[in-house]
């Protein structure tokens, strides 16, 4: 097995997402699908119940796995995919005045 090095990127992802390093470390040495992409990264997904997986990795020249990015679909519970999705789906419901109000403050941060 390769050792993986994990960016700052994919360590804020993994605590933002509610995702354990055990699934990410199981995904990329067992995944179930993988796509090659054209700058030399790869994609891989791997489904843990009703839930996919997905990992971003990259092969530096020591060969040494790089975790660049992941995220899990459907989104975990209460983490901030989660919340985006439920604010996006409150967004679309709202009047035409509640989505100025909700992008409002959105955009001050609230």
């Amino acid at each position: 097995m390769n050792e993986i090095i994990w960016t700052n990127h994919a360590k804020k992802r993994l605590s933002d997402r509610k995702i354990s390093q055990n699934q990410i470390t199981e995904t990329i040495n067992a995944p179930d699908s993988k796509i090659n992409n054209a700058d030399g990264s790869s994609e891989l997904a791997r489904e843990y119940g009703k839930q996919k997986v997905h990992v971003v990795i990259k092969a530096n020249e020591k060969k040494e796995l790089i975790v660049l990015s992941c995220w899990i679909n459907p989104p975990n519970y209460n983490s901030m995919d989660f919340k985006k999705k439920q604010h996006y789906k409150k967004l679309n419901k709202s009047s035409t005045f509640k989505k100025f109000w909700y992008t409002l403050l959105n955009q001050i941060g609230f």
